[in-house]
Parts: C-alpha cells; sequence; structure tokens
C-alpha cells in the first residue's frame, strides 16, 4: 500500500509525502489503533507466560510498525486538527514504549500499558475520523470501519485473557 511514498535515505531531511492518499492515511491510523491494543494484548501474553518467546517476537514486531508508523505520520502534512491529534498520538506513543522496555511485567506496568493503549487507539481513533473527514467517502468510511474491527478483535482478546487470568476489571 505505502510503496509508491517517498523514502528518505538515512541521514536525509525527510519530505512531506503530499502523495499519500486518505485510504493510505486512514491505513496507517488504523495500524497504530491496532497495534496499541495488540501491544498491550502481548504484554499480558508475556506476562502470564503464554507462549512467552513466540509473544516477545510478536512485541518486537509490533513495536517495529508502530515506529515505521509514527515516521510515516511525521511526514505527512496535515491541517491544525491533525496536526494536534498526531502530535498527541507520538506523545502516547513515546511513553507505552517506554513502559513497554521496562521489565519485570508487573500487575502495575500491566495495568498502565493497558491505560496508554486505549489512550492511543482513542487517539489515532479521532485521528482517522478527521482524515475520514477530509474525503467524506464512502469507501473512507468503510476502510475506517474495517480497521476498526480488528483492533477490536486484539482488544476483545485481551480484555478476555484479562478476565480469564481473574481481572474483571475491564
Amino acid at each position: 500500500l505505502f510503496s509508491g511514498l517517498a523514502r528518505a535515505e538515512p541521514g536525509t531531511a525527510q519530505k512531506p509525502e503530499v502523495h499519500a492518499s486518505i485510504g493510505e492515511r486512514l491505513n496507517t491510523a488504523g495500524r497504530v489503533r491496532l497495534q496499541a491494543q495488540r501491544i498491550a494484548k502481548l504484554y499480558l501474553q508475556i506476562r502470564k507466560g503464554l507462549n512467552g518467546d513466540a509473544a516477545r517476537s510478536q512485541l518486537g514486531s509490533a513495536i517495529a510498525q508502530m515506529d515505521s508508523d509514527m515516521g510515516r505520520f511525521s511526514r505527512y502534512p496535515g491541517n491544525n486538527r491533525t496536526r494536534a491529534t498526531l502530535l498527541r498520538i507520538q506523545g502516547v506513543w513515546g511513553d507505552l514504549k517506554a513502559k513497554k522496555e521496562k521489565t519485570p511485567y508487573t500487575l502495575e506496568r500491566i495495568n498502565l500499558v493497558n491505560l496508554l493503549a486505549e489512550d492511543l487507539s482513542i487517539a489515532s481513533g479521532k485521528l482517522a475520523m478527521q482524515i475520514e473527514g477530509e474525503g467524506n467517502t464512502a469507501t473512507g468510511r468503510l476502510l475506517d470501519l474495517s480497521l476498526r474491527h480488528n483492533m477490536l478483535v486484539q482488544r476483545l482478546a485481551r480484555l478476555y485473557m484479562m478476565a480469564y487470568f481473574g481481572d474483571q476489571s475491564q
């Protein structure tokens, strides 16, 4: 989907991706929303020892994807509303990534990761709505709905695991 976008060589300034379509930007926002929930789920999975090695590997992949998407976001031109939302997303991602990189996987840290994942999902959902509003097309609405469903699968898996292990607070 992003094969035609400009890529900067290391050490060079990155130019705005003015050619990125609304669909491409929606896809990126949707991936961020999904990965936030996935990271929280994987964090819990590691804490509970469920396929720990595979979960650590998947967590590394999810973080790499998020970093890539954050870089992609920084190259998108935007209006004042989307820029403010992007700054919020980048700040929450920085907090979530910092918490993820600390071990051990304590209950307190899991709760904080869950809160940050929800915050990131909400902010990226807001961004998706803002991007969708730029195009105001049925295709954009359908794409966002599909991406939202993907995020909900990860959220439900995380909430199920929490409940299974005795945390019914959510």
